[in-house]
């Protein structure tokens, strides 16, 4: 379980979207009824599906997403380009557009660059900044040099039990790539980013956009939680995971 799609507003929001939500979650729960096993990909994931379906919670493994260390490791050492901060991944309805709007307004920032493409991005490309950049989908390569070259990587979100059980990929890459972070509160890694001193772990109500520009006007802070999220990717990596999977089948 990677996600639970039926209450995801890319149903909800479709023509008759009740009942495609409604298919969905009876494909779910099928799938549930019918597993030897159930992989979830945060401990909260499992508790989500636990409270949907009441499914024992000796029925499932946590094994959580991760990174491929081949794709990113040239590009751990790229030049940082002072005062930008960038967004990679999916523009979905998770994602806050006020607080991006904010952090486009930002005196230290140089340029904002939003990596990737959704449903969201119209409401992006109307926020009034020339420092957003809005890229559409890049090429691995392109994608993960221009986030190396950020000082701050962010992921600001609306709480929700769907956010809060997610295992964002984009964050994993953050790591591997050496950038410090800012998130929002919620999934089981944000918090171990945060404990380990790799992000800022802004919760709900408090103020995202100046957790990023103290992260922007502090040399020593920024360099600190860089050298924080290489060591920690290293316990990331797909290799580890694959380990995991592997002990499950044995």
């Amino acid at each position: 379980m990677h996600d639970l799609a039926h209450p995801s507003p890319l149903y909800g929001n479709l023509p008759a979207g009740m009942i495609f939500q409604s298919i969905v979650k009876r494909m779910e729960k099928l799938g549930i009824d019918e597993a030897q096993e159930i992989i979830v990909v945060s401990d909260q994931m499992q508790q989500l599906v636990t409270d949907i379906w009441n499914v024992p919670a000796d029925r499932f493994t946590t094994i959580p997403n991760g990174h491929f260390p081949g794709l990113t490791a040239e590009f751990t050492d790229v030049d940082t380009v002072e005062g930008r901060v960038v967004f990679f991944g999916t523009l979905h309805p998770k994602i806050s557009v006020p607080i991006m709007k904010e952090i486009s307004q930002l005196p230290e920032l140089s340029e904002f660059v939003i990596i990737g493409d959704g449903p969201m991005r119209g409401k992006l490309e109307r926020i009034d900044s020339d420092k957003i950049r809005l890229t559409g989908y890049l090429s691995d390569a392109e994608a993960f040099r221009t986030v190396a070259s950020a000082e701050v990587a962010i992921n600001p979100q609306h709480v929700s039990p769907l956010q809060r059980a997610s295992s964002p990929v984009k964050l994993y890459n953050y790591a591997a790539l050496g950038v410090a972070m800012v998130l929002t509160e919620g999934p089981d890694v944000v918090r171990e980013l945060g404990e380990r001193g790799a992000a800022t772990v802004v919760r709900e109500g408090e103020d995202f956009t100046t957790a990023v520009r103290e992260i922007l006007t502090d040399p020593s802070l920024r360099m600190s939680m860089q050298a924080a999220a290489l060591d920690v990717a290293t316990e990331f990596t797909w290799d580890e995971r694959v380990r995991s999977l592997a002990e499950l089948y044995g």
